[in-house]
């Protein structure tokens, strides 16, 4: 029984002289969670959110997050710099051995600045899409619908289809396999 015992602090004692960061993490748990679950968040909201302006600002929020805890992690000393490091900069994943995950949000973002007239005018029509196709196919009815998409603009295609989708299984448009498309018409058209 003493043995196990023994066995048991030497093994505590070991574990805590190599693993250091530990030690951090045991006194400062409160404010890492606190941090890593406001990271966490805000890039979450911001790969949920449609809106692309909040996608911008729940992306900066979380850069301005991971800056904050790194700050704070630092300001603790070297057991807090290594937690940090060990948790958030020198991560393992499957396509990387050793990679920052600040990069990743930041890849993610410069897409969205990159792209963000085409993602703003798809993300307009999204949220109207539905009354648009259906005053659409009302106005024309019988129309097939890859001869739709000729009557939109091209970036619109995928979301076009998920709505047609979306408003068949509503029971909005009546959807009849004609080859390779469908005829349209909203119920109760002829």
């Amino acid at each position: 029984m003493i043995n196990l015992v023994l066995r048991f602090f030497i093994n505590t004692i070991y574990y805590f002289k190599t693993k250091p960061h530990i030690k951090f993490l045991d006194k400062y748990e409160k404010h890492v969670n606190l941090y890593e679950d406001s990271i966490v968040n805000f890039r979450n909201n911001a790969r949920e959110s449609r809106n692309i302006d909040e996608k911008i600002e729940f992306y900066k929020k979380t850069i301005d997050s991971y800056y904050d805890f790194k700050e704070f992690c630092i300001s603790k000393g070297s057991r807090g710099k290594k937690y940090f490091s060990i948790r958030w900069q020198h991560r393992r994943n499957s396509k990387s051995p050793d990679f920052d995950y600040i990069d990743i949000v930041k890849q993610e973002l410069d897409h969205i600045l990159l792209n963000y007239e085409n993602l703003k005018f798809q993300y307009e029509f999204e949220k109207n899409a539905k009354e648009i196709l259906l005053d659409f196919i009302k106005k024309n009815p019988g129309i097939i619908q890859k001869d739709i998409y000729s009557f939109f603009d091209v970036r619109l295609k995928s979301i076009i289809q998920y709505t047609l989708f979306l408003l068949d299984k509503e029971s909005k448009v009546e959807r009849i396999r004609k080859g390779t498309s469908y005829i349209l018409n909203t119920k109760g058209c002829p």
